[in-house]
C-alpha cells in the first residue's frame, strides 16, 4: 500500500499498469477526527473504489488515442470457444463465437490490453500459440465465474433483454464472465455498456 497524492495518481497509474500490475484504489471512508478517537496512531479506515487493470482503463491521459483498449474474456462452448471483448471507455461491447483455429487471428485483430479466461484453458494444446500472443496480457479466473446460468442471468439483467437468444454458450459465458469481471473490478460502479453486438 502506498499513498500518492491526488495530482500524481495519473503518472504512478501509467507506470504501474505498463508495468503489468493492477492498482486497487482505495479512498478514505471516515473522518479522521473519528479515527483519532480509537487512539492518535489509528489508521483512517479506506475502501477500495476501484481496481484498475490494463483492461479497465478509463483515465484520457492513459489511453492511446490510436487504437482501443480492449478487455477481452474467452471462454469454452459446444465444441466452439465463446470471445466477447469490451472498450470499457466507450462502452463498445462485442461477441464472437470461433473454433478454436481461429483464436490467433481474432486475438491478433482484437490486441487485447488484457484478457481474462478459465484456467482450465491454460492447459488446453490447441490453444497454446494462440494464447502465446496475449501471454503477458492474460488474467486467469476460476471456471465458476464462466458458469453458463450466471452469465445468462447477468447478461438478461444488465442489459435489460427478453432472452440471450442468438448468442452461444460460449459467447454468453464470455459476456457474462466480463460483465462479473467489470463489476468486481469497478466495486459496484458499473461503466455504461452498450449491448453486445
Amino acid at each position: 500500500m502506498a499513498g500518492v497524492p491526488v495530482h500524481a495518481a495519473l503518472g504512478y497509474l501509467h507506470r504501474l499498469i505498463g508495468a503489468g500490475h493492477k492498482v486497487a484504489i482505495c479512498e478514505q471512508i471516515e473522518d479522521p477526527r473519528e479515527a483519532k478517537k480509537r487512539g492518535a496512531k489509528s489508521v483512517v479506515r479506506r475502501e477500495v473504489v476501484r481496481v484498475v487493470t490494463p483492461g479497465t482503463l478509463t483515465e484520457d491521459g492513459l489511453l492511446d488515442a490510436a487504437r482501443p483498449s480492449y478487455l477481452a474474456a474467452l471462454s469454452a462452448g459446444a465444441g466452439e470457444l465463446g470471445l466477447a471483448w469490451v472498450e470499457v471507455s466507450t462502452g463498445a461491447f462485442f461477441v464472437q463465437n470461433l473454433p478454436a483455429a481461429a483464436l490467433a487471428a481474432a486475438l491478433a485483430r482484437i490486441e487485447p490490453a488484457e484478457m481474462i479466461l478459465p484456467r482450465p484453458l491454460l492447459e488446453r494444446p490447441e490453444l497454446f500459440e494462440a494464447l502465446a500472443l496475449v501471454k503477458d496480457r492474460l488474467t486467469p479466473e476460476p471456471e465458476a465465474r464462466f458458469a453458463l446460468a450466471p452469465a445468462r442471468e447477468r447478461l438478461i439483467l444488465g442489459f435489460g433483454l427478453a432472452t440471450a437468444e442468438g448468442l452461444s454458450a460460449g459467447e454468453i459465458a464470455a459476456a457474462g464472465a466480463l460483465l462479473e469481471y467489470l463489476e468486481r473490478t469497478q466495486a459496484g460502479r458499473m461503466p455504461r455498456l452498450s449491448a453486445p453486438r
